[in-house]
């Protein structure tokens, strides 16, 4: 993709949820170009997680627009979103005893026609996919007694299974350890460097700062602060939107959060 295409836009959007719960998510602008990685930080209940199911159709805003490379979301069929944009949940709750493979070579049902059965080169994607979140060892194991933060890395192998333009994650990083930490954010910024779009949320500024180009912070369902990441990534900005007392320091050029 020409990287002066704009890969996702939200163009003012507007939402809000039906029944007792009156959250409303109001007036959200992100554009994204192929190779962007951008945060959305806010406390609990902001609306970080609704922006990512709006963004890749799985709720239906109402007003606004969602383009996908140039063009409005809703033009495109579930299977052509799904072989555009990949979707990383916080978690999901599995019933049946799949295998890791088995689990991972579900990101590969976009791209085939119903009832067909995954190829071998669909196999082999997968099983590259599994090696390159460090999972090779777990391939023949169920996805049902998996840990937290493993279970995390194969919802993230079944993402790039799919080999999506756009890639978004809702706090997928938040069950691991350091060194799985540090390998989620290398892949993050490696699929970047490679023109991938990333979208993502994160309760973790640390993480946010450590790979993000641009951050939108959120706060009562509206954008409060938005723009390159040193600019909006300010003491001043993070004590508004989570009402805390922060410190922000730099260690190796990178900005790092400290709460008191």
């Amino acid at each position: 993709m020409n990287p002066a295409v704009i890969s996702l836009e939200l163009r003012d959007l507007r939402f809000t949820y039906s029944g007792t719960n009156a959250f409303s998510l109001t007036g959200v602008n992100i554009r994204m170009r192929p190779g962007q990685i951008v945060a959305v930080l806010g406390p609990n209940g902001s609306g970080k997680t609704t922006i990512l199911k709006l963004a890749n159709g799985r709720l239906t805003p109402k007003g606004g627009e969602i383009l996908l490379e140039g063009k409005p979301l809703h033009d495109y069929s579930r299977r052509e979103i799904g072989q555009r944009i990949g979707f990383v949940p916080q978690s999901e709750k599995i019933s049946f005893d799949y295998t890791v493979l088995e689990y991972v070579s579900m990101g590969r049902a976009p791209w085939l026609h119903p009832l067909e059965q995954p190829t071998a080169d669909d196999i082999a994607i997968s099983k590259q996919a599994i090696a390159d979140v460090g999972m090779a060892a777990f391939a023949h194991s169920l996805v049902t007694r998996l840990s937290g933060g493993q279970a995390q890395l194969v919802l993230l192998a079944r993402a790039l299974a799919q080999q999506t333009s756009v890639l978004l994650l809702d706090e997928a990083s938040s069950q691991l350890d350091l060194a799985n930490k540090k390998r989620f954010l290398d892949i993050l910024s490696q699929l970047a460097a490679n023109g991938k779009t990333i979208l993502f949320t994160t309760h973790e500024p640390d993480v946010a700062a450590a790979i993000a180009q641009k951050a939108i912070l959120m706060q009562n369902g509206a954008v409060a602060f938005a723009g390159p990441l040193n600019e909006v990534y300010t003491a001043q900005n993070l004590e508004q939107v989570y009402g805390t007392p922060i410190q922000l320091v730099e260690i190796d050029g990178r900005k790092v959060v400290l709460w008191t």
